[in-house]
């Protein structure tokens, strides 16, 4: 019987921002068990009210960067946050 990896699983979610209370959910992906690579599209909540999108990514920042998360801009319309343990290459 083969020996089982004792490696922590990395996730992948995208999800779509239409209002800054989601911010809690965003923050739950980064504190959780699991690493995850979030995919979050912001463009309807900064077409709606770009003020409290603007908000709401300096809040999600602070809280990935305080736990040892990443976070890139992918374009205008989505932002990407990863573990600092994955490695990012540009072209």
């Amino acid at each position: 019987m083969e020996e089982q990896s004792l490696v922590s699983q990395l996730c992948l979610k995208t999800i779509s921002i239409h209002d800054y209370s989601q911010l809690s959910e965003l923050k739950n992906y980064i504190l959780g068990e699991k690493q995850v690579i979030l995919i979050a599209r912001i463009t309807p909540l900064m077409e709606k009210d770009p003020d409290t999108g603007y908000r709401l990514m300096a809040d999600l920042y602070c809280s990935a960067t305080n736990n040892n998360y990443s976070i890139f801009r992918l374009g205008e319309e989505r932002v990407i946050i990863i573990p600092s343990e994955v490695r990012v290459i540009t072209a």
